[in-house]
């Protein structure tokens, strides 16, 4: 899925489609290896990490957390590295993920993981014993739909920005994007389990300073980021974005 659609929303933004198979590599390096490595260091606490067991038996069984934390960084530097056009290869990311995050967390539900707290909500889910479900036969909260919902929802959102503001928005999709969708993970992680006295877990500590970094960007660092963008654009896309900071 996530390879058709980069095909498809690059050629819709003349993008050469070698970067569709540029843009997948980096997505399964960042699902497998990255989140494993990242699940062994922060989530299992260092015990029996990727290091000392570098077998495939490792990766089956389980533990993947936190891609899009690697996945970002080389998402933004991607342009500036392989003189790709930053702000339509920003605003095809924008449109790319949110649907893939969705169909990601489908998957979870489907396989009983990253579920939520115990409930007594009229729509809470139990999770049969040979699920990766924790809380097997208890009713819980679908914390996975909650997540596979809301991206689209971010969905709607930058497909009307990106109509209705035209070429003055496209430039800042990719921060709009980040920005909703750490928002809305930033809520339902509370609704996880075993959240102890009720503090800020890492996951939403790491949201919370993209949430803040996409409201200080759109706010006051506009002028800067289009500046940044520029570098890899040519003077007939800086004349059509001249104006958008504005």
């Amino acid at each position: 899925m996530f390879a058709g659609l980069a095909v498809v929303l690059l050629r819709r933004s003349n993008i050469r489609l070698r970067h569709a198979a540029g843009l997948t590599v980096l997505y399964v390096l960042c699902n497998f290896l990255a989140a494993k490595l990242l699940f062994d260091f922060v989530k299992a606490d260092g015990r029996h990490t990727l290091f000392d067991h570098p077998a495939l038996a490792h990766f089956l069984e389980g533990g993947y957390w936190g891609w899009p934390i690697a996945f970002f960084p080389c998402v933004l530097v991607y342009p500036f590295a392989f003189r790709v056009p930053a702000a339509r290869f920003y605003r095809v990311i924008a449109l790319l993920l949110p649907p893939v995050f969705s169909v990601q967390k489908v998957a979870c539900f489907l396989a009983g993981c990253c579920f939520g707290c115990e409930t007594s909500v009229p729509w809470a889910v139990v999770f049969p014993d040979d699920s990766l479900c924790e809380l097997a036969g208890v009713p819980i909260h679908p914390l996975q739909l909650y997540d596979a919902l809301l991206p689209l929802g971010v969905l709607i959102v930058i497909v009307l920005a990106d109509r209705v503001g035209g070429e003055s928005t496209r430039p800042f999709l990719l921060p709009l994007m980040v920005g909703l969708y750490s928002l809305t993970r930033f809520g339902t992680e509370f609704l996880r389990p075993n959240r102890g006295n009720g503090a800020l877990i890492i996951s939403q500590w790491i949201e919370l300073g993209a949430v803040l970094s996409a409201a200080l960007l759109l706010g006051v660092g506009r002028k800067p980021w289009l500046y940044l963008l520029g570098k890899t654009e040519s003077p007939r896309d800086l004349a059509s974005h001249h104006d958008c900071a504005s």
